[in-house]
């Protein structure tokens, strides 16, 4: 089973922030964690304006991560979901989470507009802390 990590979580990985120790041990506990290039552009940009001097960290967990590509198919799929007045990037990221099919146990999120949608698709939401 795979963790969908949106951009909110992963920059607790990255800098330090409240839900840093919580989300750290959540991540070290063995789970299986997937994010889609939209994170890793999001997070590269959260970086670069907090402290420049983390983006080796930010590509290094990177690395460690499923990528879900970003398909003209997952773009598609994001326009057609409800409710309509999800946002764009919103929408890309449910849409790359869903590409995990049944292997997809949660979306990790501390967006509450994300989460929010998530729920109303019936996909457990959790944020770690």
């Amino acid at each position: 089973m795979m963790h969908y990590v949106d951009t909110s979580a992963l920059v607790k990985l990255v800098s330090l922030e409240a839900e840093t120790g919580a989300m750290v041990a959540w991540a070290q506990s063995g789970v299986e964690v997937a994010t889609s290039d939209i994170s890793r552009t999001e997070l590269m940009r959260a970086v670069r304006r907090a402290d420049p001097a983390l983006a080796e960290r930010a590509r290094d967990l990177l690395q460690r991560l499923t990528l879900i590509t970003v398909t003209a198919d997952v773009c598609d799929a994001a326009g057609r979901l409800d409710p309509p007045e999800l946002r764009s990037l919103v929408a890309i990221h449910l849409s790359a989470a869903l590409q995990l099919g049944d292997d997809l146990e949660s979306v990790v999120t501390y967006d509450e507009r994300l989460g929010a949608a998530a729920r109303l698709l019936g996909i457990p939401v959790s944020a770690p802390g």
